[in-house]
């Protein structure tokens, strides 16, 4: 076996290869800096940053333990429609099963929502009113996840009504 040269851009293989990491010439006086792009945050903190992630996924944790309470509940009313029930019964607890349903899955899921949208936006630092939308909805007690969502829906509020952070909206 042959030694590899590493002191040239043949690779050893005897092959010119380009050296990827050389800066091609460049005029007098010029410089050649890498420059990482990062959004502009402003004065907005990294604490926006976690309270947006943390909403987003209490949003999308009411959303999918909404679906698994309808599964349930359609359990729950096919289990009452095995009882000894009189028709007019059935059809009061039926009718009684679907405004229920229906009205507390509609704002739940709403509600959701926005606390999901509000979090993502609040994570691009757009859209400040939907923001604040979502953290009002998040410290509303309508979800699985309203212990944890009434302590960051206040955070978001603080850390949105702040003027560095407000300003850094787009």
């Amino acid at each position: 076996l042959g030694a590899l040269d590493l002191g040239s851009n043949t690779g050893g293989l005897g092959v010119a290869m380009p050296n990827p990491y050389a800066t091609s010439a460049l005029p007098m006086g010029s410089s050649a800096v890498a420059k990482v792009v990062r959004p502009q945050h402003g004065g907005a903190s990294g604490a926006v940053l976690v309270c947006g992630i943390l909403l987003a996924i209490i949003g999308g944790g009411n959303i999918i333990t909404l679906g698994l309470a309808l599964v349930f509940e359609a359990r729950i009313e096919e289990h009452a429609q095995q009882q000894q029930l009189t028709p007019d019964q059935q059809d009061s607890f039926a009718a009684l099963m679907w405004t229920m349903r229906g009205v507390s899955a509609l704002v739940m899921f709403l509600g959701s929502c926005v606390t999901l949208a509000g979090g993502i936006q609040m994570t691009r630092l757009k859209t400040w009113g939907l923001c604040i939308a979502g953290s009002i909805f998040a410290i509303l007690p309508c979800g699985c996840f309203c212990v944890a969502g009434i302590p960051i829906g206040i955070w978001g509020l603080v850390a949105l009504s702040q003027k560095p952070v407000s300003s850094s909206f787009s």
